[in-house]
């Protein structure tokens, strides 16, 4: 079984207990510059704050807010390495970063954008993802899951 929850980002507003039992943790970073530089750090931080509580989590960043049509420039490639500079991939086996290209990323999307006016606009919240049956971020979420479906295997 797969149960995906989505945390506070916010480490210390989430149950420890829930920390501890988790096997795979995705945290996601927007492929700019400023997102990089603030996010990076962020990420890193959490990144060791789950480690003290979970040995064994693997950890994936997702690129988030992705692009396509910008995949493959030389702009995608050196934001790609930037991440990679970042965030310390090569001194944990279990933290990675998900390829947008190959592998799967949350797209840009107005309904992603907007996510979050239910606070300002003072409504019901609603899923990103409610937009029917052809909404990208649905798609996105799907490939997400058949992510770790195949790392399970």
């Amino acid at each position: 079984m797969i149960v995906i929850c989505d945390c506070n980002p916010t480490f210390a507003e989430n149950p420890i207990e829930l920390i501890k039992e988790f096997d795979y943790c995705v945290i996601p970073i927007s492929l700019s510059p400023l997102g990089i530089s603030k996010s990076g750090d962020v990420i890193k931080r959490t990144f060791d704050k789950i480690r003290t509580e979970n040995k064994n989590t693997e950890m994936d960043v997702l690129i988030n807010y992705y692009d396509e049509s910008k995949g493959k420039s030389k702009r995608t490639e050196l934001l790609l390495d930037l991440v990679k500079n970042k965030i310390p991939f090569d001194e944990d086996n279990n933290l990675h970063l998900i390829d947008p290209v190959k592998t799967c990323a949350i797209h840009r999307s107005d309904s992603l954008f907007y996510w979050g006016m239910h606070i300002v606009e003072k409504r019901k919240p609603e899923l990103a993802f409610n937009n029917g049956p052809t909404s990208r971020v649905r798609e996105d979420f799907l490939k997400l899951a058949e992510y770790f479906l195949k790392k399970i295997k």
